[in-house]
């Protein structure tokens, strides 16, 4: 049963307006001193106070610190939140290796496509050569080139698998981050709600009352210091993630969503977390004027019905999902054997965000955590009112 304060006995104590001593309490004499004359008292000894208010108080997890009012649950939180930094400075770190890895990737792609470049351009001047000492200089020259874009290409498949376990990592790390982070919110949003049940209880009240009696101070009955402070640095985390749940449109089995590339007009997009990477057919390139350079490396692509299909690896300036863009997304131009096929929205977008894919829900959604806080950040986190 819950513990009550007799209200009572709450009267004979106001009645009186001063400390005394009740029958069922212990009391401790409580030394105030007063800073000036218009300034709050700052108790100097621990208060004990009477059993009923010291057993409701336990029983809620709200402690008298000093002349304040406080909650287990607000010192939890705080101490938590002392973690942020670290943990936050670990995702980080986790994202400039990804980013690393996935730039030495393409330096290598940018070197392997210049030497291609230059075997072109000698090959077309071997064919115009009649005198034997260019013949073999270009010739060895073409031999050389040959050799450094095999070791290249060795290097190339050892650096795409480093930036794959990179970008692992840092989805792990970064998935981590949010999930302690969205705890801590609801910590917060508990605690918040806790103080206005609380507040709202005239046993609760009353308790206050006698325990600001016995101190000879009046206590606050509000969310303490200690939680407003730990509020404000959990809202300039959360200020720095931008989250948008997205409705899809389910047809013929999969999740369709709008998807602009290159700031061209929306076009549908299969959501499909399977494919590696995101890919399209050659007449929906077209339609977007979407062109394979010279240089882009050929891939081939396997389709889910078994089938390989030859392709062009390009690069898209741009990708925007909602207000989620990425930059630079690689995207695979599919031959005219997949003519028919449906594009894919796949990895090479989504891993640059935190997704989840609710097909019950049909809905997609995103979540980014920006390098660096900013008070600026669209669709940050939705906080309940106070």
């Amino acid at each position: 049963m819950a513990t009550s304060i007799n209200p009572r006995r709450l009267a004979q104590v106001a009645q009186k307006g001063c400390i005394g001593i009740l029958a069922t309490a212990v009391l401790v004499s409580v030394c105030a001193s007063t800073s000036s004359a218009q300034g709050p008292k700052k108790l100097t000894k621990q208060v004990t106070l009477p059993e009923d208010v010291a057993a409701l108080f336990q029983e809620h997890g709200l402690r008298l610190s000093g002349a304040n009012l406080t909650l287990d649950v607000d010192n939890e939180l705080a101490k938590e939140v002392k973690e942020l930094p670290q943990a936050k400075k670990l995702f980080l770190a986790a994202e400039r290796d990804r980013m690393t890895a996935e730039s030495e990737v393409e330096q290598i792609k940018q070197r392997i496509s210049e030497l291609r470049m230059r075997h072109t351009m000698l090959s077309a001047q071997l064919a115009n050569v009649t005198d034997v000492v260019s013949n073999n200089r270009i010739v060895g020259e073409l031999n050389a080139i040959v050799g450094t874009i095999d070791a290249l290409g060795e290097k190339q498949k050892q650096a795409a698998e480093n930036a794959k376990t990179s970008r692992s990592k840092c989805n792990e790390v970064r998935e981590q981050f949010l999930q302690t982070l969205m705890d801590m919110s609801r910590k917060r949003d508990d605690a918040f709600r806790k103080w206005e049940s609380l507040a709202a209880d005239k046993s609760m009240t009353d308790a206050v009352d006698m325990a600001s009696l016995e101190i000879g101070q009046e206590l606050a009955f509000k969310p303490s210091s200690t939680l407003l402070l730990a509020d404000k640095q959990l809202r300039k985390y959360e200020e720095a993630i931008t989250s948008e749940s997205l409705l899809l449109e389910k047809q013929g089995g999969y999740f369709w969503v709008d998807v602009a590339l290159n700031n061209q007009p929306v076009e549908k997009m299969i959501v499909d977390p399977n494919a590696s990477v995101l890919s399209i057919s050659q007449d929906f390139a077209d339609r977007l004027g979407i062109e394979a350079k010279k240089g882009d490396p050929s891939v081939v692509v396997n389709l889910a019905d078994g089938r390989k299909i030859p392709g062009k690896l390009v690069k898209l300036a741009s990708v925007r999902v909602g207000n989620f863009t990425a930059e630079n997304v690689e995207c695979v131009i599919m031959g005219d054997e997949a003519m028919q096929t449906r594009p894919l929205l796949g990895m090479s977008f989504l891993s640059e965000f935190q997704f989840d894919l609710d097909t019950a829900k049909s809905e997609l959604k995103l979540v980014k955590v920006e390098a660096e806080d900013s008070e600026q950040s669209s669709g940050k986190l939705k906080k309940k009112g106070r």
